[in-house]
């Protein structure tokens, strides 16, 4: 659906409120650029893999254009237990209302379930063959890790023959036909299995639509406005075990030493257990809604001077919690996470362990210009964004008012970027660049608040990024012949690391600290070019050597 793609490295010309540092790729999207069709393409691939999808397309029809896409993806996996059930869906619209006003229309999503493959495990596990292969294999190890079957055993063996084996999935009693529970996903309430002899352990589900809605402007005398209103929400979740070790603990099984789900054991210490279950399968859920705007006003000047004022806004909120996805033969599980509740049974669908809400807002500016003409361009940039976090633990007490949940808040923590840059054209053929850069940026979310333990960072430390990159350009105008040499440096300090601190004298009195110093450093030279004999024939040849540091 794209009708072109750009990437560009270093700080770029983007102005949104948060910064562009190593680079930005833009995706352009538009409808009316399609020619009227329709595409149908089919992929195929080992281990069951198969992908149909289509795409259609309206073309320019009066003042109004579409163009759609949809996709089906499944498999198995190579390794027994990670399979692939999605679908992604994409629909772009353009009504060009007058002569002066276009209004545009964006939606994307792709919900996606998939078993997951998820511990490591020794490679002799795996295969012995190809483990005493390799260099530095101790070839003691093999006795140590026997390989697990190839194949499976049962009534679905063509589900699975020569499939590798997982630690997360597992066989259990065909008699265990209970049902699962998800709140969120494609199969949202109770639901069955998709194997009736098996167990998967570790299964990934999401589903994050974006949709943007994008109106554009002449507002006449040079005067141009542009404004995108944006969602982006959905869900997503995994699924793992959690214990309860008052009850019972989980069964494990250490056939290949590495240990993995004994389903059948832990099911049948489960099973009439007056305390509950002592080990579940539980899934760890995302829940989350960003709403968001950008508008820009842009100015053109006869003289080759272009001015810009902008403003980003943004509002996001997410919910964070466990529930019960299978007992696993019990009739309840005891939790003891909610304060409010205290020690209570649980049972499908009921929220344990964590349940917590997280919020960003913010809203940031830029002022903007550039000025062009035949000797070249010289452009600069400011702008400013003011960020908070709030958090709320649904579970927890908050120490002062024990009435009340947890709740956090940051303030407003201001980050800042300044940069510029020109462009000189020594003659027809060649031009010399620069970029210069300054970026005080926000910490994330994570770098304020942790929202596991319920503490604020009370020292939050910026992060920084100082750049600078310059280049020459030749462009032949007979020959055919272009090539580009980049040089650049950037320095970004005070990575956002924090270390949870517990002091010996009571939980509200633990911290982050910062952990300051963690840097990290990128320069290097590029070096591209191309010759184009013809218009049938293109060579291309690129060089690069960078020094990272970390």
């Amino acid at each position: 659906a794209a009708t072109s793609i750009q990437v560009q490295r270093g700080l770029s010309a983007v102005n949104l409120a948060t910064p562009s540092i190593g680079g930005t790729m833009n995706v352009i999207t538009d409808p009316t650029a399609q020619q009227s069709g329709l595409i149908f393409q089919q992929e195929f691939g080992n281990d069951g893999f198969l992908k149909s999808t289509g795409t259609f397309s309206s073309g320019e029809i009066g003042r109004f254009a579409l163009t759609g896409a949809v996709s089906r993806k499944s498999g198995d996996g190579m390794f027994l237990g990670t399979y692939t059930d999605a679908w992604s869906y994409y629909l772009a619209s353009s009504f060009q209302a007058n002569a002066r006003n276009r209004i545009e229309f964006y939606l994307v999503g792709a919900p996606q379930t998939h078993g997951q493959n998820l511990y490591k495990v020794n490679a002799g596990t795996i295969d012995q063959e190809f483990a005493a292969s390799l260099d530095g294999y101790d070839s003691a190890a093999l006795s140590d890790f026997p390989q697990a079957p190839r194949a499976c055993t049962g009534p679905i063996t063509e589900l699975c023959q020569d499939k590798m084996w997982s630690p997360n999935i597992g066989p259990v009693s065909a008699s265990y036909r209970n049902q699962q529970y998800a709140s969120v996903g494609p199969e949202t309430g109770r639901f069955d299995r998709q194997l009736d002899n098996y167990l998967q352990e570790r299964e990934n589900y999401f589903h994050k639509p974006q949709a943007n809605l994008n109106w554009y402007s002449y507002l006449g005398n040079g005067l141009t406005l542009s404004t995108v209103a944006y969602y982006s929400g959905g869900d997503g979740g995994g699924s793992g075990t959690l214990e309860n070790r008052s009850a019972g603990r989980f069964q494990w099984d250490y056939s290949y030493t590495q240990r993995f789900p004994d389903w059948d054991g832990t099911i049948a210490v489960n099973q009439g257990n007056p305390l509950g279950s002592g080990g579940i399968l539980r899934s760890s859920v995302n829940s989350q809604d960003t709403f968001g705007a950008i508008s820009k006003l842009r100015k053109d000047f006869a003289n080759g001077l272009t001015t810009e004022v902008g403003i980003d806004w943004r509002t996001a909120s997410i919910d964070h919690y466990r529930d019960v996805r299978d007992l696993l033969g019990g009739d309840f599980f005891t939790d003891d996470d909610n304060e409010f509740e205290g020690a209570q049974p649980r049972t499908y669908g009921d929220k344990i362990d964590y349940y917590n809400n997280n919020t960003v807002d913010w809203i940031g500016g830029h002022l903007q210009a550039e000025k062009s003409s035949r000797e070249g361009s010289i452009f600069g940039m400011v702008g400013v964004s003011q960020i908070s976090y709030s958090f709320e633990d649904f579970f927890v007490r908050d120490p002062v008012n024990t009435n009340e949940t947890l709740k956090i808040e940051s303030g407003n923590l201001t980050g800042y970027q300044i940069k510029g840059g020109a462009v000189y054209n020594l003659s027809d053929e060649w031009s010399t660049y620069t970029n210069l850069g300054y970026v005080s940026k926000v910490p994330i979310f994570d770098g304020v608040i942790d929202d596991r333990s319920g503490v604020r960072n009370e020292d939050p430390t910026t992060e920084t990024f100082i750049s600078i990159e310059g280049g020459l350009n030749y462009r032949s105008l007979e020959s055919g012949i272009t090539l580009d040499i980049n040089a650049y440096h950037t320095t970004w300090r005070d990575r956002t690391r924090n270390q949870l601190i517990r002091n010996i004298d009571g939980a509200k009195n633990d911290g982050l600290v910062n952990i300051l110093g963690m840097d990290a450093g990128h320069m290097g030279i590029e070096v591209s070019g191309a010759y184009q004999p013809n218009q049938l024939l293109r060579l291309d040849a690129a060089a690069s050597l960078g020094i990272w540091d970390f």
